[in-house]
């Protein structure tokens, strides 16, 4: 329950201690209005419609300081906004881009209708789908155990009963965006060959080539020589 400018001041400082080592997420749950061009505005406690560019926070500053300030190499922003002006438009990839730009991964619930006053405690059914996918150990990660965007988000358009309206993302990020870690077995095993029995001890073998033999050594004492 932020004001405006609270909102605005919370974003700022989240962008500007970033490190480059830091992976940013930044997600709005909360009520939203489209300007006049159709981009996002993100709505404070104090937001009136009727002067809403003076009013809302516009998802365009979040592009500028993301590029100005953010030195993190990954920042995923999330926006769970019911649209008051989705009359004007459908929040599309185009306007999430054009606001927010290419360089960060932006995924977006569709908009619909605010929630009321008694449900406003509960998630919104896109903050309530988002969190049981990231939460299911039984979604499986990548090779390295990454739950990526891309794979969250094809989840999320494949809910049963579907999400209405179906969320939007930015299409044209640079890179990968891991949104969650899966465990995996500390080494990747392959399958054994049949017959084949895995030793109990493992030697290291040096090798060390000379221009007429080649000695194998696997101890102070334990060597043998080949000739070429």
């Amino acid at each position: 329950n932020l004001t405006t400018q609270e909102l605005s001041v919370a974003i700022l400082r989240f962008l500007r201690e970033a490190q480059t080592n830091d992976s940013l997420l930044l997600y709005f749950s909360g009520h939203g209005d489209q300007l006049d061009d159709g981009r996002p505005a993100l709505c404070g406690v104090d937001t009136s419609s009727k002067d809403l560019p003076a009013t809302s926070f516009d998802t365009v500053n979040l592009r500028q300081w993301m590029e100005t300030y953010n030195r993190s190499p990954s920042t995923v922003v999330v926006l769970d906004c019911c649209y008051a002006g989705q009359m004007k438009g459908a929040v599309t990839e185009h306007t999430l881009a054009k606001s927010i730009g290419f360089g960060s991964l932006i995924l977006s619930s569709g908009g619909g209708p605010t929630q009321d006053a008694n449900s406003e405690k509960e998630p919104s059914p896109f903050t309530a789908a988002l969190a049981e996918i990231l939460l299911d150990p039984e979604v499986p990660g990548d090779n390295e155990g990454l739950l990526t965007a891309d794979k969250v988000y094809s989840l999320l358009l494949e809910r049963n009963p579907p999400l209405d309206p179906l969320p939007s993302r930015s299409t044209k990020s640079e890179g990968i965006f891991a949104l969650a870690r899966r465990e995996t077995s500390a080494a990747a095993s392959r399958a054994d060959l049949p017959g084949f029995q895995r030793p109990e001890q493992t030697d290291v073998i040096d090798v060390i080539f000379g221009r007429e033999t080649v000695t194998a050594r696997w101890g102070p004492d334990q060597s043998e020589d080949l000739e070429l």
